[in-house]
């Protein structure tokens, strides 16, 4: 199920405390031919797990945590943590990147748009738009049409494999059990698991985003507080 190429990305909670369990990952799905990168998404805390896993794959990169990174509503990085990553930084470029803050109203973000205004969440998501339309993944039809419903549009992430040895089908609502997002365990046949998520987005445009439409809500609003009276993906 793992292209050659591309990037694999570990989210947490935080990846570094299983750092050991991390690095075997990685090593592995080496030795199995993966030839692309590693993302490791970090509050950057544990500063000297951080550099061994960086320093363990010239392919490996690190972000962090946008608020614990500057201290915006979240308890700042420790001072020595911050200096050893920016002193790795300093002399690795490339491979320590900081994540934005707030550009997407998906998540936790939810409430972005009564923060900063539908106006600049138009702003930031046309821009977004413009990036895909360039890559060919979107035509300027479908971003006219999410735009119409003001992005009220789920952001179809890539499934995740858990550390419960299961594929669940959205990165943002990992620790939610509800039935809709379990694609099966690791030891199914990978067109089993393809064959799961092509019905959750077929889920998404027929169940989900008519009903986030009816409700005027963002779909992740929907996920997080009405999923249960959804019925399951088929």
């Amino acid at each position: 199920m793992v292209p050659m190429q591309g990037t694999i990305k570990f989210y947490g909670g935080e990846p570094t405390v299983a750092s050991d369990n991390l690095l075997w990952a990685m090593r592995r799905l080496r030795e199995l031919g993966f030839r692309g990168w590693f993302t490791i998404f970090s509050n950057g805390v544990l500063a000297d797990r951080v550099i061994k896993l960086l320093e363990a794959d010239d392919r490996t990169d690190v972000v962090l945590n946008y608020s614990i990174l500057h201290g915006e509503d979240a308890e700042p990085i420790p001072s020595d943590s911050l200096a050893k990553l920016k002193d790795f930084a300093a002399l690795h470029p490339n491979r320590i990147y900081s994540s934005h803050a707030g550009v997407f109203p998906f998540g936790r973000g939810v409430e972005f748009a009564t923060q900063v205004g539908q106006a600049h969440i138009n702003e930031r998501m046309q821009t977004s738009m413009a990036k895909k339309i360039e890559a060919g993944q979107l035509n300027r039809a479908a971003v006219d049409k999410a735009a119409e419903r003001g992005f009220r549009i789920c952001p179809r992430c890539r499934p995740v494999v858990g550390t419960d040895g299961r594929h669940h089908a959205c990165p943002f609502a990992v620790e939610s059990q509800m039935p809709h997002f379990d694609l099966g365990p690791v030891s199914d046949p990978s067109e089993q698991v393809l064959a799961r998520y092509q019905r959750f987005l077929d889920w998404i445009n027929n169940v989900l985003e008519p009903e986030a439409e009816a409700l005027q809500r963002h779909p992740c609003v929907v996920c997080a507080n009405s999923l249960s009276r959804l019925p399951q993906p088929s």
